[in-house]
């Protein structure tokens, strides 16, 4: 039987296509060095869900090691996340320090071809945010990745692979953005994820169920029990052209500390990145200065797949119920005594 996180992680590779001076292998992954900084590949074990075998499959591109999670590094990756949305989050492992530029997809044999063309788009991107990165690495502080492959060998000049941003760019302005008549297919969708739909310039706004136990009804008054979540084609992208702008905003109670956002916004990326949520990571928490704590993804118009809207509408609505169990559970965890 063939191992789905296998078949990801050999297609990411062969997009990818790096050289073995600077690759080394590692287990269910591999990882190599399109410049200073090492990029990871690497697929977790398959587990059953519902009788399905599903992995998850994770590409990281570090940034620092050993960096404290201080308010001032919260804000500076909460900052990072919403100025410059994309595939990946910058995100902190509380575990080791690690700051690295995050992507995963979770899929199944079936659709595991699908879910790596998702995560070498994501990789891909990563490569071409890793020279603007430098800067964002040295306000972070801890120590810089290892610049050399087992063995020794060091890059003098970044992979041709950083300059592919323009590739997404060009393709964008060819006008490939999604079409008012598959934004009006994707609204129209029954069984729908959302309470309520609004149609809005170059897409649409709408309501999801998002209540935590004890929560009020949602509707039962203003944002109460519901995210709400934005997607629109009109803004291009500074710097990939059009495509697809997915935005998750928490409900006004899922946080009720504003102080605390950037904090919030580190630890849903980190809480993501760790459970089986069953969901992609694509895109990542950040604070918004007027919506607050938001899921932010952007998609290039390279990156459009037939069903893709469809799936990251049904992942917001999967996402949002999450999120605000989970902040249930780090209240309650705040508020008791010892905790």
């Amino acid at each position: 039987m063939s191992d789905p996180g296998i078949l990801i992680v050999e297609q990411v590779r062969s997009a990818l296509d790096p050289e073995p001076e600077y690759s080394t292998e590692l287990p269910r992954g591999f990882a190599w060095w399109p410049w200073r900084a090492p990029q990871q590949v690497h697929a977790e074990e398959v587990r059953s869900q519902s009788g399905t075998r599903l992995v998850r499959v994770h590409v990281d591109l570090a940034l620092a090691l050993r960096v404290e999670g201080t308010g001032a590094v919260f804000g500076r990756l909460a900052q990072w996340n919403a100025a410059r949305h994309g595939l990946s989050s910058a995100r902190w492992d509380a575990e080791t320090g690690l700051v690295s530029l995050h992507a995963c997809v979770t899929a199944g044999a079936s659709d595991a071809a699908w879910a790596a063309q998702r995560l070498a788009h994501a990789a891909l991107l990563q490569i071409t945010e890793s020279l603007a990165a430098s800067v964002l690495t040295q306000e972070l502080g801890g120590e810089p990745p290892a610049d050399c492959v087992p063995g020794g060998g060091v890059r003098e000049a970044p992979s041709a692979l950083s300059e592919i941003g323009h590739t997404y760019a060009e393709r964008g302005s060819l006008g490939a953005a999604l079409s008012e008549s598959a934004l009006a297919t994707v609204r129209s969708a029954q069984p729908a994820p959302w309470s309520r739909i609004e149609p809005a310039p170059g897409g649409f706004h709408a309501e999801l169920p998002a209540a935590a136990p004890g929560d009020p009804r949602p509707g039962s008054a203003p944002g109460a029990g519901s995210a709400l979540l934005r997607v629109q084609t009109a803004q291009a992208h500074p710097r990939f052209g059009s495509g697809l702008l997915v935005l998750l905003s928490a409900p006004v109670d899922a946080e009720p500390v504003s102080a605390r956002f950037a904090a919030t916004a580190a630890l849903l990326n980190e809480a993501e990145a760790r459970e089986w949520t069953g969901l992609d990571q694509l895109g990542g928490w950040c604070v918004h200065p007027d919506a607050g704590l938001v899921h932010a993804t952007f998609l290039p118009a390279l990156v459009m797949q037939e069903g893709l809207i469809e799936r990251l509408m049904w992942q917001s609505a999967a996402r949002a119920r999450w999120m605000r169990g989970f902040l249930a559970r780090v209240s309650q965890l705040r508020t008791t005594p010892g905790a």
